[in-house]
């Protein structure tokens, strides 16, 4: 659109003109069959009517009079004005809605604005609180759109719980809507919204790390919020293209979808909602389409060789994720609760306390969740090491940080006492003695499944540090997270072609088992058959007698 906006830029003679111009742009960007089903879906006739509030907080399935539902409409009445955002409109149209879909959607917008004007911050004026400050008095289409309308962007912020309420929704969304056209159950999601919340929690904290301490007295500017969404978090709002554009079908032109997030139900250490959070944290080149439970701790049993035998047959990316309790006395903790610690810390250098500067977040919280993106099938790696350069750890709980990979084979699945290691060299073992030697950045994981330690102390180790703490620019603070392990799981990932080649190899072994078993059944039955002829069991016998 560069050409016809500099054509355009000298004919706009008033505000109206300008916001006209854009009214129609926007249209274009819809077919017919869809302008058709979204002004039936509203019970529009002419796109310039408004819609009824009560038919849109049904079709878009909104709470009524609740904070966040005002601002969702606040957002659509700011968009509906575009490029003139300064000026909020009293009532939404069918050209606000329109609108706002052509800004939420990534393509959409490319064709509808050739500016510097950035979609996230477009958005954020609207869900957060902004000073109105000076509409933009030239019509200078480029200014208009640079300069926000003259919105001080400096000047925007909205409190931590109303924020909270936004990542929540949009978690949320992100499962729900997983196509624009998918018939929509939200029972699942609302009657486990708890679940959400703590995975917005640590989204939150990223932000803004005081809101730890009391969540109602701190704001979040538009500032911080970009420079970690820019970071750790850019599918955040892609959701909101799916959320909107629902109403572009007639219900009875919505289809069944299969949902393969939702097929990792709540029941498990992996649920939707991490599956939401985490998603937002992988480079762009991961996507996670499907995901296949292979091991779980708490069902197959804390064990090397359990994890290898359900795991190490998947010739396709993993999903490890690990649970635990951060080990704030280590004394204390080895002396009074779990003597096995005492051991382990033998054997691991950890840093000393002096050397810990642990952030107001992790000094304030004990609960610890990590997740492992393993792009290439586990192996035994006794000497050596695994693993492509797409490794990433991501830590989900009690912040939202990310981990990359620098090198491959950074990572190490010990057989013979040296346990898990990411970022890891391979542990020094002699008769009876075992040495772990942690990287700069690394997780490390006992053989029995029961300790883990993630340090994070400088740059040059086999991951990269923390994308956020990266960003500052500054003095990298060294710390030590050492935690008691409570959950454990590992669930396969890939493909189309993958997953059905991998199922089609688990279904054999499932049947296979179920073959023998069957046959060593019958066998007993016969054996037991002879037995009782030789009167050695039977007839309330406990045994043979000589």
């Amino acid at each position: 659109m560069g050409q016809a906006t500099s054509s355009q830029a000298d004919k706009f003679a008033s505000r109206a003109e300008l916001l006209e111009y854009f009214d129609a742009r926007a249209v274009k960007l819809f077919t017919v069959p869809e302008l058709v089903s979204f002004k039936a879906r509203l019970q529009l006739n002419e796109l310039q009517d408004a819609v009824s509030e009560d038919i849109l907080v049904a079709e878009l399935d909104m709470e009524p009079e609740v904070q966040l539902t005002r601002r969702v409409f606040k957002l659509i009445k700011l968009l509906q004005n575009f490029p003139v955002i300064n000026t909020v409109g009293t009532e939404i149209t069918g050209y606000g809605l329109l609108k706002t879909m052509a800004v939420l959607n990534a393509d959409r917008f490319r064709k509808y604005v050739n500016s510097k004007a950035r979609q996230e911050v477009l958005l954020l004026i609207g869900l957060f609180d902004a000073d109105p400050g000076e509409p933009s008095k030239e019509l200078d289409l480029e200014k208009v759109l640079s300069s926000y309308d003259g919105i001080d962007t400096s000047n925007i912020s909205v409190n931590c719980g109303e924020l909270h309420d936004i990542l929540t929704w949009l978690l949320a969304l992100a499962v729900d809507y997983p196509t624009k056209n998918c018939i929509i159950n939200r029972d699942d999601t609302k009657e486990h919204i708890k679940d959400y919340e703590r995975c917005s929690s640590s989204i939150l904290h990223t932000v803004k790390q005081e809101a730890v301490k009391c969540c109602a007295d701190h704001r979040v500017t538009l500032d911080e919020f970009i420079s970690v969404l820019d970071i750790v978090l850019q599918p955040l709002f892609n959701p909101l293209s799916n959320f909107f554009e629902h109403l572009l079908f007639r219900t009875d032109e919505l289809v069944m979808h299969q949902n393969d997030v939702k097929d990792v139900g709540y029941n498990n250490l992996l649920s939707p909602a991490i599956v939401a959070q985490f998603s937002l944290s992988l480079p762009k080149k991961i996507q996670i389409t499907k995901l296949q439970k292979l091991y779980i701790g708490k069902e197959h049993g804390f064990s090397m060789r359990s994890l290898q035998a359900k795991v190490f047959k998947w010739m396709a990316p993993t999903i490890m994720i690990i649970r635990g309790t951060r080990i704030v006395n280590d004394d204390l903790y080895a002396d009074k609760k779990n003597p096995r610690y005492k051991n382990f810390l033998e054997h691991y250098p950890k840093l000393k306390d002096t050397e810990q500067k642990l952030d107001l977040v992790h000094a304030s919280k004990k609960k610890v969740t990590y997740v492992i993106y393993i792009d290439e099938p586990w192996k035994v790696t006794n000497k050596e090491k695994f693993g492509g350069e797409n490794m990433t750890i991501i830590e989900l709980t009690p912040i939202q940080e990310t981990y990359l990979a620098s090198a491959p084979r950074s990572s190490y699945f010990n057989t013979v006492g040296g346990g898990i290691g990411f970022g890891c060299d391979q542990p020094k073992i002699k008769p009876n003695q075992i040495r772990y030697k942690p990287g700069n950045v690394s997780l490390t994981i006992d053989s029995n499944l029961e300790f883990g330690v993630f340090r994070h102390v400088s740059r040059g180790g086999t991951f990269n540090i923390g994308s956020v703490i990266n960003n500052k620019n500054g003095y990298v603070d060294p710390f030590e997270i050492r935690f008691v392990i409570q959950a454990v799981e590992v669930w396969g990932c890939g493909g189309e072609k993958e997953l059905a080649e991998q199922l089609k190899e688990l279904e054999w072994e499932q049947a296979e088992v179920k073959r023998r078993q069957a046959v060593n059944l019958k066998s007993l039955s016969e054996d037991r058959a002879l037995l009782e002829m030789a009167g050695l069991v039977g007839q309330s016998n406990s045994g043979g007698s000589v």
